[in-house]
């Protein structure tokens, strides 16, 4: 990042996004609650557990299939950008159609 951030030493090897998201948060980001209870599973749902855990095993599979060296393929090809595109939306545009 701007401020700082972290840099890798073999580019060569190819790196998930699973790798670089466990490293930062941990093996518990993966497996955390979508309410945000200290525990929940399907025995003892919360009010978003099914939602949620399908969301997640979706994000699992996508970060385990998805490398810094692709994402970086992506803005090589000008197929992705790094800019922040800021948008400005009115109260109008906010509210559910």
């Amino acid at each position: 990042g701007r401020g700082g951030g972290y840099f890798f030493e073999d580019l060569t090897i190819p790196l998930t996004l699973f790798e670089v998201i466990q490293s930062v948060e941990g093996d518990e980001f993966f497996l955390k609650c979508g309410f945000g209870l200290n525990y929940c599973d399907a025995g003892a749902p919360c009010p978003m557990h099914e939602g949620y855990s399908k969301v997640r095993d979706d994000f699992f599979r996508f970060v385990n299939e998805q490398t810094i060296q692709s994402l970086a393929q992506k803005i090589d090809n000008n197929e992705a950008i790094l800019t922040r595109v800021q948008k400005v939306l009115t109260k109008n545009q906010l509210k559910w159609q």
